[in-house]
């Protein structure tokens, strides 16, 4: 019985009466269904920064999420609310939906333990970075920021490090590395882990500037952010600096995460 109200807190932020008839939706796709919400969720909560957006926009998302199966939210609850009169039902859809949560977290963890393994079998570590080595501003750009993309490989420690030379005449303000985790393209900004370093100091000697982010959900596919961040609202200023030894190395957890089935358990 404690499985059927966990997942009645679940879906009681969209669930309204319905009296209108529709067609009950079938078992299959309902344990589809709720294991997608789970999933949404889950990514939504990866962060602290995220409780506005969640408050704001969960009921949308988890609307877009029924729909992409082909059915409305007035289905869904009116199915949901069918199977909800027979508990021994709607406990059987609830078990099948975390055995399809367990699975895709083990396939998770399996794919990350592979990748992982890959990295450690020698001494020395794999430099993720994925651009260019040495960079010079203002010859590789007046403002250029050197924005990146870099795909993650598994749940662990991801450190970001420069060697970074910003001299006196340097034009920028509050110039620092900035990096953030992404779940995908559509992740929204409330919805990103950042981590920045110390602002650059102007004296014309190299120093070195590094952030760390811990990736902790299995659903993150990407390092996001830029080796020269600044908060200038001028449009016609110049930077001065050079930027060299670029490392993004990787660290393991060596813990295999079940957060979503642990948020079940009884």
């Amino acid at each position: 019985m404690a499985k059927i109200i966990k997942l009645l807190v679940l879906v009681i932020p969209f669930m309204f009466s319905c009296t209108q008839k529709t067609k009950v939706i079938p078992k299959k796709d309902m344990v589809s269904m709720l294991a997608k919400i789970h999933i949404v969720e889950a990514s939504i909560k990866a962060s602290d920064a995220t409780r506005d957006y969640f408050k704001k926009d969960t009921i949308d998302l988890y609307g877009k999420t029924i729909e992409s199966f082909g059915y409305t939210k007035r289905q869904f609850d009116s199915s949901l609310a069918y199977y909800s009169k027979d508990p021994k039902v709607l406990d059987d859809i609830y078990d099948k939906v975390i055995n399809k949560l367990s699975v895709l977290d083990a396939k998770l963890a399996e794919e990350n333990s592979i990748k992982s393994d890959s990295l450690i079998k020698s001494d020395t570590l794999t430099n993720l970075w994925n651009q260019k080595q040495d960079w010079e501003l203002p010859a590789d750009g007046i403002m250029n920021s050197i924005d990146f993309s870099i795909p993650t490989i598994g749940l662990g420690t991801y450190t970001i490090s420069a060697d970074i030379c910003v001299f006196p005449n340097d034009q920028s303000v509050n110039g620092l590395i900035e990096a953030f985790f992404f779940i995908d393209e559509k992740t929204p900004k409330l919805n990103r882990l950042h981590s920045k370093s110390s602002l650059f100091i102007k004296d014309g000697k190299v120093h070195n500037y590094s952030v760390v982010l811990e990736q902790k959900n299995s659903l993150v596919t990407l390092i996001k952010g830029s080796l020269f961040k600044h908060s200038d609202i001028k449009k016609d200023f110049k930077k001065h600096a050079t930027i060299t030894n670029i490392k993004v190395y990787f660290k393991p957890s060596g813990k295999k995460l079940n957060q979503l089935k642990r948020r079940y358990d009884d």
